[in-house]
């Protein structure tokens, strides 16, 4: 649980869109155009016909299919460490910082690096 840094700027996610997800045994990792990848080893909520929590790669990655093609709108953090994006078809996803002793999602974008 590393939290986001206080005045962290997130704003370049904004307009990004979702290209592929890959899924492996214990992590997903969601590529964005241009030059964006989110890494995800936690767990997260969705809410689309109402919130669901999923925990295990695979869920969360089949759960993100519907979203290839589409473009983050809304990008915050807050200060528990959750990452809010809110897509252009209007579902939120929330990535959250639960694992206690390794990181939960990791963003890097060009040549920054954010793991949180």
């Amino acid at each position: 649980m590393y939290g986001i840094p206080p005045g962290t700027d997130l704003s370049f996610l904004i307009g990004l869109e979702l290209e592929n997800v890959s899924i492996g045994h214990h992590s997903v990792v969601l590529n964005l155009h241009p030059d964006t990848s989110v890494m995800i080893a936690t767990d997260v909520r969705l809410f689309s016909d109402g919130p669901a929590t999923l925990e295990d790669a695979k869920s969360i990655g089949v759960s993100l299919l519907p979203f290839l093609g589409r473009s983050i709108v809304e990008a915050e953090g807050s200060p528990d460490g959750t990452l809010k994006l809110t897509w252009s078809d209007g579902h939120v996803f929330e990535i959250l910082d639960s694992a206690a002793e390794y990181e939960s999602y990791t963003i890097r974008h060009g040549n920054q690096t954010l793991v949180v």
